[in-house]
């Protein structure tokens, strides 16, 4: 499957990028993102959280120092 496809192979609606920046990496069962992705939907700004509504993309990256840590999140409407 392609990147923002669902199963059926139509593209997602959304792709939401996460991207955690961190001193220690976390394993990837402990970057839980379902909070966030509940709260985008609460607010409105993605109607669903389904599979056929949104692709979810989560990476890491280690950075430096404390001062550097972040999480970027991106919401791209995707034209099908």
């Amino acid at each position: 499957m392609g990147k923002g496809q669902s199963e059926e192979g139509m593209r997602a609606e959304y792709t939401i990028s996460i991207r955690s920046r961190r001193v220690r990496l976390l394993d990837p069962d402990n970057l839980y993102v379902k909070d966030v992705i509940d709260q985008l939907r609460y607010a409105g700004v993605i109607p669903e959280d389904t599979p056929e509504v949104v692709e979810i993309d989560i990476t890491q990256e280690k950075v430096s120092g404390y001062k550097q840590e972040e999480t970027i999140i991106e919401i791209k409407r995707n034209g099908n």
